[in-house]
């Protein structure tokens, strides 16, 4: 089985200019101060953070749509058109984001069961940047994952 949609905004990578703050505890964050007692977090840059407030607007239909799918808890293939504003970042990056994100937004229920980015690509389009995601459930359609994390095909 095969779920398709698409995230706006211009896709962002968590890791370039990421935020260190620390925190009195996990809980409580001291934004910008360095020097703060506790343990030191790191936060994703203020791009990424910009992109997924935008993209989450697209969660509630998402999940709507696929509702008896969601969140998606069997291994599975993830095909990314990464539409970007500007040719920059790397697609590993950008993989790691997009992973973060649907696990946070409740379509993933861990972006540890992500197998693979077959057909995923970073493109560049300035007048409309987004995300075209293609996730394929893994177990469905008579394709199983075997012992090694390679497919097989169900007899």
């Amino acid at each position: 089985m095969t779920i398709s949609f698409i995230l706006p905004g211009a896709p962002r990578t968590k890791k370039n200019s990421a935020i260190l703050v620390r925190g009195r505890s996990s809980a409580i964050l001291v934004r910008g101060r360095s020097g703060g007692k506790g343990r030191p977090l790191l936060l994703p840059s203020a791009a990424y953070s910009r992109w997924a407030k935008e993209a989450k607007r697209s969660l509630p239909d998402i999940r709507q749509q696929y509702r008896d799918l969601l969140p998606i808890s069997t291994p599975c293939s993830i095909k990314a058109l990464l539409y970007r504003d500007a040719d920059r970042g790397d697609a590993a990056g950008y993989y790691q984001a997009l992973g973060d994100f649907l696990q946070d937004g409740g379509v993933l229920e861990n972006d540890r069961l992500i197998e693979n980015w077959d057909g995923s690509r970073l493109l560049v389009d300035r007048k409309q940047p987004r995300i075209e995601v293609a996730i394929f459930i893994w177990g469905t359609f008579g394709v199983v994952p075997s012992a090694a994390g390679r497919t097989s095909h169900a007899e």
